[in-house]
């Protein structure tokens, strides 16, 4: 036997006597809901987790060798790293599988089949799927309607928008879309506007996003098919210039649908206290900002989702079409209805594709944008295309996809929402591993989808992850963190090299022991480039 086999095997064998999968002392609760990884200041895009200074024995990187001896080599590499690693972790659990696409092989399963709580790891899930079933050239369509502009410019009745859930779509977008209407000829508008809302039904908050209530974080913000700025809006303080008196507020967008009340005063010293409070209305969003703002830390800015995606994109297109010079009635009600079919369209916008907006779920981890994707997948895969869809609608097609596309078992997992935000989800390592898998080997979308993934060490929510060591630039993957839950999925390739897919779950630890979980997972990662090196040489 090669020597460097015999210490692998050794160190295996010490290793073998940490427990890999930790004292179950938490395992059986619930991790308590926390925001998704965009929000949680202690998720993955904080700084780089720490190293400690010691760790599991290293094996050397072992020789050019036939597939077995290699495999041994990696498998025996991260069961030691789990069982150091668990000493740091006790009462959690960790699931791990690494699957070789090259030899159709799996490496190593740690708990393979355990369900675990994945966080935002469904965002690939949901990602698979909308560019599976809709394609990566799917856009979103939004425009404005009306039925008769007169020769001065009047349009007689009154103005229609009807979107199909762009994501995307912004201020700015809409802006443009007001600006193409008055270039083409409308200069007034006397009637009302009439937000035709009815792709999606009316139950805008997306399963699971009840558990939270109370919660008025952008996170967690209502799906509409007439969506702006992710429903949400910005509200900015701006010191006096005096250096007392009350601070500017401005809210973007403009709207008078969000009404500001403030009693913010500038300060020159003591630190910066500010206190949001809101309040929802038939027809309005209250919201009361108070305390104070010390002039040096300039302007603070606070974003909140709506509670009414209608009124809120009613109000802000009329605020968009008085900026343009439009005339309109101010005191005129926003309502709803569609869009009659003699109406025809005065401007509208396209999307940019899905394998482009599919790059907010994995590099940034968009909650809004996956809940929107998983609601379109059930728009246009519903049976009844005369009928607004639902989430079971989405939430049904996508488990069928999954069944009968990729090959999971029914009533192996649980798929309860698009973002994986809450208590909502539950897969298994050797899941999350073999949907990699598919997605990688289908040529039709599988390249944009891999496309989508934060880079270790250059972008997104692993950017400042394993930036120094041998996984910088090699590995692609998504992130997941909750409270007492640490995800981390993807590929691990050389150039010219099939890549590893793998999967790193991590439930049931304290929040102190957040760094380790993360440790873990980098460490597993780097511990697969000697194995992909040593199979090219």
């Amino acid at each position: 036997m090669a020597a460097w086999l015999r210490r692998i095997l050794a160190g295996a064998a010490i290793a073998s006597t940490c427990s890999i999968h930790t004292p179950a002392a938490r395992s059986s609760q619930q991790p308590e809901d926390q925001p998704g990884e965009e929000e949680e200041p202690s998720g993955e895009t904080s700084a780089a987790a720490p190293r400690t200074e010691l760790g599991p024995a290293r094996p050397p990187t072992p020789p050019a060798a036939d597939f077995p001896a290699r495999a041994r080599y990696l498998k025996d590499r991260i069961e030691g790293i789990v069982g150091f690693r668990s000493l740091e972790l006790a009462g959690a659990r960790i699931g791990v599988a690494v699957y070789d696409l090259a030899s159709e092989k799996e490496i190593v399963a740690i708990d393979g089949d355990g369900l675990y709580n994945s966080a935002s790891n469904t965002k690939l899930i949901t990602a698979a799927a909308a560019l599976s079933m809709l394609g990566p050239q799917y856009r979103y369509y939004t425009a404005l309607y009306g039925l008769e502009v007169d020769p001065l410019g009047t349009l007689t009745g009154d103005l229609y928008v009807r979107g199909r859930g762009d994501p995307s779509l912004g201020t700015a977008e809409l802006y443009q879309l007001v600006r193409e209407m008055k270039q083409n000829g409308v200069k007034k508008i006397a009637g009302r506007i009439v937000v035709d809302a009815d792709y999606f039904d009316n139950r805008d908050l997306p399963p699971h996003f009840e558990e939270q209530p109370k919660n008025q974080a952008p996170y967690r913000a209502p799906i509409a098919s007439t969506a702006l700025n992710f429903n949400s809006f910005t509200v900015s303080l701006r010191p006096s210039a005096a250096g007392v008196g009350p601070c500017e507020v401005v809210v973007e967008p403009p709207n008078d649908y969000v009404q500001v009340e403030s009693a913010v005063e500038t300060v020159a010293s003591g630190r910066t206290r500010i206190r949001l409070e809101s309040k929802t209305t038939k027809d309005n969003l209250k919201l009361t900002v108070s305390g104070q703002l010390r002039i040096d830390d300039g302007v603070k800015s606070y974003r909140r989702r709506i509670p009414d995606p209608v009124r809120y994109m009613g109000a802000a297109l009329k605020s968009a079409i008085l900026a343009n010079g439009i005339a309109i009635d101010k005191t005129k009600k926003i309502i709803t209805g569609q869009v009659p079919k003699l109406a025809r369209p005065l401007a509208w916008r396209v999307s940019e594709s899905l394998a482009v907006l599919v790059r907010g779920l994995g590099k940034h981890s968009n909650n809004f944008v996956a809940e929107t994707l998983l609601k379109t997948i059930g728009a246009v895969k519903r049976p009844d295309q005369h009928k607004p869809a639902t989430w079971d609608d989405g939430l049904s097609a996508v488990r069928a996809w999954l069944e009968n596309v990729v090959g999971w078992k029914k009533d192996s997992y649980y798929y309860g929402n698009g973002s994986g935000l809450f208590s909502s989800n539950r897969f298994s390592p050797r899941e999350i591993a073999q949907l990699l898998a598919a997605a990688y080997r289908d040529f039709r979308w599988g390249p944009d989808y891999v496309a989508s993934l934060s880079i270790a060490g250059v972008d997104g929510t692993i950017g400042r992850r394993m930036s120094r060591g041998p996984a910088a630039g090699l590995v692609r993957a998504k992130t997941g963190t909750l409270s007492g839950v640490s995800t981390l999925s993807g590929y691990a390739a050389l150039d010219g090299r099939t890549p590893l897919v793998f999967s790193i779950l991590v439930n049931g630890f304290s929040d102190q022991q957040a760094d380790s979980a993360r440790i873990l997972q980098n460490e597993i990662c780097e511990a697969m480039i000697p194995f992909l090196e040593s199979g090219r040489r």
